[in-house]
């Protein structure tokens, strides 16, 4: 019995580890976009400032 306990609790924390390692590649690939975007949006004003040659 202290086995299984043992076993189900294991899995429920590689469960948990394994949700929050998603949640942490989600929330950094959501930030890196937006400053991606952000910087893309600069770049572009920036062509538009500058005169051509």
């Amino acid at each position: 019995m202290n086995e299984l306990i043992s076993v189900s609790l294991l899995t429920d924390v590689r469960r948990m580890i394994d949700t929050a390692r998603a949640r942490a590649a989600a929330a950094v690939n959501a930030e890196l976009t937006l400053h991606q975007s952000i910087a893309a949006a600069r770049a572009r004003l920036d062509d538009k400032r500058e005169p051509r040659s």
